[in-house]
């Protein structure tokens, strides 16, 4: 996916969108451009960052920082939307996270505007003649942000990133923590988009054209989804939370294992290359999950050995589930349809009548 990035680069600046999952993010983006000899971009970065002596490294390194909010302060909001405007137009790449901050649940943050429409005003304004924005899927094994994320959405507060942090942060480089998985979607022309929806920029009335940012960022953020893959963790994290008990048969879990990966497998969802060896794959996971008591094996009598329990503790569930968030996308059109099939009081049920419920739940939960 990497080389269609590199023949875009030739003609067009680019404008880097990835999800935002952990700190890394930006390091290993930039990290994986630079080994493939493309130019490393300029990082909107949260002000939260421009801590000492944070903030000055990642300043050289390429970072801008920027303000969650605007509110109040239209001076400041003109002199950044102009420094972005004049970045674009000197041919500077461009990264910034849609989502606006880290998402704490595993899936996808609904996307904020703000950044997105002052690039997109930077071409209709004369800066610059197009840019292709690059969806990027940055997915884990597992991140070392986990327990940090569970007390902030069981209610603790976030707690400021500071100098106190980053010495702390040291024990968890001793971790090992599996692979990270980039991959680039189709890179977006904007003047392609609007000239495939007959937009004329000059002439569209305020509501339409804030009706077409969000258009144009759920298309970003539906690519993100698309070139997403399933790891190891997150198959099994989906497994063991299918059942709603807190123990599960050893061969029971591995028949859902396998319902999902041949699912996914006849939906053509990409999967990590672990996967090839579903067997390895999953009892390596297994292992870890055990070594990190986010499940447990209980003991059984002699005669039960083949197929022990698994357990998870009622507070180690919301663990599994930031993983299996991460492909629940994938997971939605299938219950979908299930769930428009177990309404009927028989199995006797016509196409329409589940196209029409289909419609209905994408209608709703959007």
């Amino acid at each position: 996916s990497l080389e269609r990035v590199k023949a875009t680069a030739k003609e067009k600046t680019l404008v880097y969108v990835p999800c935002h999952k952990s700190h890394i993010d930006y390091l290993i983006l930039s990290y994986v451009l630079f080994e493939n000899n493309l130019n490393t971009p300029l990082v909107a970065a949260g002000k939260n960052l421009a801590f000492w002596p944070i903030g000055p490294i990642f300043r050289k390194c390429g970072a801008f920082f920027i303000r969650r909010t605007f509110k109040g302060a239209k001076f400041y909001s003109e002199v950044f939307s102009m420094y972005v405007k004049v970045l674009v137009q000197l041919g500077h790449n461009i990264e910034f996270f849609i989502e606006g901050g880290r998402s704490r649940t595993g899936k996808l943050v609904l996307p904020k505007l703000g950044l997105l429409a002052i690039l997109i005003q930077a071409i209709e304004e004369g800066f610059c003649d197009d840019l292709a924005f690059v969806p990027v899927s940055i997915s884990y094994d597992r991140i070392i942000e986990e327990e940090a994320y569970l007390k902030e959405i069981s209610g603790g507060t976030k707690e400021a990133e500071n100098v106190g942090q980053l010495v702390r942060a040291r024990r968890f480089l001793k971790k090992r923590y599996g692979r990270v998985y980039v991959h680039f979607a189709e890179p977006i022309s904007f003047k392609k988009y609007i000239e495939s929806q007959n937009y004329k920029l000059g002439e569209m009335p305020s509501k339409q054209r804030h009706a077409m940012y969000r258009d144009f960022a759920y298309r970003i953020i539906s690519s993100i989804n698309r070139v997403s893959l399933v790891t190891p963790f997150a198959l099994v994290s989906a497994a063991f939370l299918t059942k709603p008990s807190r123990g599960i048969l050893r061969s029971q879990f591995w028949k859902i294992v396998q319902i999902y990966y041949d699912y996914f497998n006849i939906m053509g969802v990409r999967m990590s290359n672990t996967l090839t060896n579903l067997e390895r794959a999953v009892v390596d996971t297994l292992a870890h999950l055990e070594k990190s008591k986010l499940i447990e094996k209980l003991k059984v009598d002699d005669e039960l050995e083949d197929d022990p329990v698994y357990t998870i503790e009622d507070n180690k569930r919301l663990h599994l589930e930031y993983y299996k968030n991460n492909i629940i996308h994938f997971l939605l059109p299938a219950s979908y349809v299930a769930t428009s099939i177990l309404t009927r009081k028989s199995f006797t049920v016509s196409s329409q009548d589940i196209y029409d419920d289909f419609m209905f739940f994408r209608d709703l939960f959007k």
